[in-house]
């Protein structure tokens, strides 16, 4: 069920596009796909392209379509074990001498910055890890926040 979902949301950011089209819209401007450099995790880092891959994985990359003139699906999409997986997310975006910059309409995470300068692709957020949370819960728990760092270059 999850690589269904996975691959209907890659289908519905990327299908609203003709691939031989390229819209002059911002977003259109935007979109592209980039190979994942770095990959930090509250300081650590977990992946970087030739060098460190504590998860395993053999190929990483951020993928960013059109959605509208001034927003844009990002999704992140890693293989390891023969499957591939990813989660994405809307974000609207705008252009300020020649860097787009990505904002999080939905609020749901602490700290969201993004942008696409020239050909690198930057995303930092702080938010809350389901990952990282206990089970059970202890009473008054509070979840840490965590720190993810994402650096890309454009294919």
């Amino acid at each position: 069920m999850k690589k269904l979902s996975f691959v209907c949301l890659v289908i519905s950011v990327f299908g609203c596009q003709h691939k031989n089209e390229e819209p002059l819209d911002v977003a259109g401007r935007a979109s592209g796909i980039y190979n994942v450099k770095t990959y930090v995790v509250d300081g650590d880092t977990v992946f970087s392209q030739g060098g460190k891959n504590k998860p395993g994985i053999r190929a990483y990359r951020v993928e960013i379509g059109r959605k509208a003139a001034d927003s844009v699906g990002i999704v992140t999409v890693y293989v390891r074990d023969g499957s591939s997986l990813g989660a994405g997310k809307y974000v609207a975006v705008k252009e300020t001498n020649s860097r787009f910059q990505f904002s999080d309409r939905n609020a749901t995470l602490t700290v969201y910055e993004s942008y696409v300068d020239g050909t690198t692709f930057y995303e930092r957020t702080v938010g809350y890890n389901v990952d990282s949370i206990p089970r059970p819960l202890p009473p008054n728990y509070e979840p840490p926040l965590r720190e993810v760092r994402i650096t890309a270059v454009k294919q």
